[in-house]
């Protein structure tokens, strides 16, 4: 028997439905780096009845990509990611349980399924149709965009003191940005630090629009160099084709960052580069489509000092379309700047979609990602990708 719906609420839904990931290791050099920096993360996070209760619905699914950098960049980005992992739950629960005299701190989460991932034929390259999943034992809680935020502060702020607890040899040069996305049953929440990028492509009338969900922490966002700048930092630009950089004044190059926040980078905290997050919601309903950014709002509300790279029309996303074989009105792609610096937001939403799946949309964004890269770096460079595409 299903269970009943609890007050005005409406019978609960599965949320973790559509789901690929795919991380492949870059280029260095013209040959494969030792290490992807990336890390990707995909949970179902579900509220279950108390005992006796037969009630159990999921209440969110999470989506998180974390892109590293400097020498220890791979294990900072591991790091981060293990430690939402061992946080999401309870601090979901926790915001959830304010209002709720019952809490305890003895309520808990548990894994109800294993992490099951399936290789691609590129070595290089994994794909992860379902991740894993935890439950929260509680009592009729429900988790509301505000609720979702606040646990994804308390996350991000548990997890900045399990990076500070690790050793300094491995954050005082080195950090990794996050971006997480809460997929509720009615809106999306995203919090981030650093330049991984959520998107969500909604069709409208037989066309796809893209609103970027998050705003990049590039140094070259006003609000942000203002912001390293008085703290004492500098932003500069060393080469005309490049990002531009924070920089410790007097140091030169040296330890210059194309980030403005991140978990790890010790070395520059004293100067702003700091994980403190961002927040975002995307409401998922039907009037969402009247409201649903066209091609150049996502740029017109950066805020930042223009910077990017024309593609190429060799690496054409046309011609990696194909039938689709599944349909959607909203897609969300979250993905680490491997991805953004070569796709744009519309093209990429639009390329997924006509994918015909998540597991094809992912594949073939990574493959046009590549694409750019050697067309921009006649082979040479390629940075880590990790595209992850979720059918709404």
């Amino acid at each position: 028997m299903g269970s009943a719906p609890v007050g005005n609420r409406p019978p609960p839904r599965r949320l973790l439905q559509r789901v690929a990931v795919l991380s492949t290791v870059g280029q260095s050099r013209g040959l494969p780096k030792a290490h992807n920096q990336d890390s990707f993360l995909v949970e179902q996070l579900a509220l279950s009845g108390g005992p006796g209760s037969s009630r159990s619905a999921p209440a969110a699914t999470l989506v998180g990509v974390f892109d590293g950098h400097g020498q220890n960049g791979h294990k900072v980005a591991g790091l981060v990611a293990s430690a939402v992992q061992e946080h999401i739950s309870l601090a979901l629960h926790q915001a959830a349980s304010m209002s709720s005299a019952s809490y305890s701190d003895e309520d808990a989460c548990v894994p109800l399924v294993d992490r099951g991932l399936w290789w691609d034929t590129d070595p290089a390259s994994t794909c992860s149709n379902l991740s894993s999943a935890a439950a929260l034992a509680t009592e009729d809680l429900v988790l509301t965009p505000t609720s979702a935020q606040s646990g994804l502060e308390q996350t991000f702020s548990r997890v900045a003191e399990s990076v500070a607890a690790a050793s300094s040899s491995l954050t005082y040069q080195s950090g990794s940005t996050a971006v997480l996305c809460l997929i509720l049953q009615d809106s999306v929440v995203a919090a981030w630090a650093g330049d991984s990028r959520a998107v969500v492509g909604k069709r409208a009338e037989g066309e796809w629009y893209a609103t970027q969900l998050t705003q990049d922490h590039k140094p070259n966002r006003l609000s942000e160099m203002a912001r390293i700048v008085a703290a004492g930092g500098r932003v500069s630009r060393p080469h005309p084709a490049g990002p531009f950089r924070v920089c410790l004044p007097g140091y030169g190059e040296r330890t210059a960052l194309s980030v403005a926040r991140a978990f790890g980078d010790f070395e520059l905290a004293r100067i702003g580069i700091v994980p403190t997050p961002e927040f975002a919601v995307f409401t998922r309903s039907a009037a969402a489509a009247s409201s649903a950014a066209g091609p150049t709002a996502a740029a017109a509300s950066n805020n930042t000092v223009p910077f990017g790279r024309a593609p190429p029309a060799s690496c054409s996303s046309a011609r990696a379309c194909a039938p689709a074989t599944e349909t959607a009105q909203e897609i969300l792609l979250v993905a680490s700047d491997g991805l953004w610096e070569v796709v744009g937001n519309e093209e990429a939403i639009e390329l997924a979609a006509a994918a015909g799946s998540p597991t094809a949309g992912a594949a073939q964004l990574a493959e046009l990602a590549k694409c750019r890269w050697a067309e921009h770096s006649g082979s040479r460079h390629q940075d880590d990708i990790t595209v992850a595409v979720v059918y709404l």
